[in-house]
């Protein structure tokens, strides 16, 4: 009972003029206020701290921290690895069709290069998902035929002036193999144009998020583009050479844009680079 009844100890800290002994100030407090200062006080210092270093230019001073340069050699060096990638499975690709020439057996051909793929090189959710690309690909292309079937235009894959879809390099050249289109790397807000005169027979969002767009621009020759972050015309819109169709979108997590431009010629596909200087 009396130590349920002894009075909780108190401390006072005086602040006092040492000439005069003037009392300045007091603060009272327990042991219990004193702790729950200190821990306030931790906890406002660290949230300060992570708040400035979150949302402020003062990251770049933590070590080891990615600065702009630092994320653009991991993007060209990621660019580079996958580039790689491509080549080695290409070479595995000649050696076996050469071990089967040698061995007089049939060779793969283009069509049949999806099944000949290593295992550890591609997994089969990315073989389903790239033969499901590459068939929805082929079906609106074959509608694009279809729709451009009735009206009389020209050829003109075989003519020069050609216009410069958009200003990049291109990180993925093409391979009919593997991937028939290129991949290009631009600055984002960068506008992407037509690269002739024609109409646009196709174009929309992506389940992924982005656009895409389809231009029919003489006889049997379209042009295809995806991962524009905004498009600037519509079907059934005609554009003329060189004209903006859609703007680029920075990539999640990195600082610059990219997407895929194709060219088809009765539903082959075309190497852009044969017919555009990029």
């Amino acid at each position: 009972m009396a130590e349920k009844d002894k009075p909780r100890r108190r401390f006072r800290v005086n602040l006092t003029d040492d000439l005069t002994h003037k009392l300045l100030g007091t603060v009272k407090f327990t042991r219990w206020t004193l702790f729950l200062s200190a821990l306030s006080a931790v906890v406002v210092i660290l949230a300060s701290a992570w708040c400035i270093f979150a949302y402020t230019p003062a990251r770049n001073l933590i070590p080891g921290y990615p600065n702009s340069e630092t994320r653009h050699l991991a993007l060209r060096n990621a660019m580079l690895a996958d580039s790689l990638k491509s080549a080695m499975f290409r070479w595995q690709l000649y050696s076996e069709n050469l071990r089967k020439v040698l061995s007089g057996e049939s060779p793969a051909t283009a069509d049949s290069l999806l099944s000949q793929v290593n295992p550890d090189s591609l997994s089969a959710a990315k073989i389903q998902y790239l033969r499901g690309r590459d068939s929805l690909l082929r079906a609106k292309v074959s509608e694009a035929e279809k729709a451009a079937a009735s009206t009389p235009q020209t050829d003109v894959i075989d003519k020069t002036g050609f216009f410069q879809p958009v200003s990049g390099v291109i990180t993925e050249p093409f391979d009919m193999a593997t991937h028939p289109y290129i991949l290009i790397t631009c600055a984002p807000d960068s506008q992407i144009a037509a690269i002739a005169e024609g109409t646009v027979v196709q174009c929309g969002r992506l389940d992924d998020g982005g656009f895409f767009c389809t231009i029919q621009h003489g006889g049997s020759l379209l042009s295809t583009m995806h991962g524009p972050g905004r498009l600037l015309t519509q079907t059934g819109a005609r554009v003329s050479s060189g004209s903006p169709v859609a703007v680029t979108a920075e990539a999640p997590g990195q600082h610059a844009a990219m997407i895929t431009f194709a060219i088809w010629k009765n539903e082959e596909a075309k190497d852009p680079q044969a017919y555009i200087i990029f």
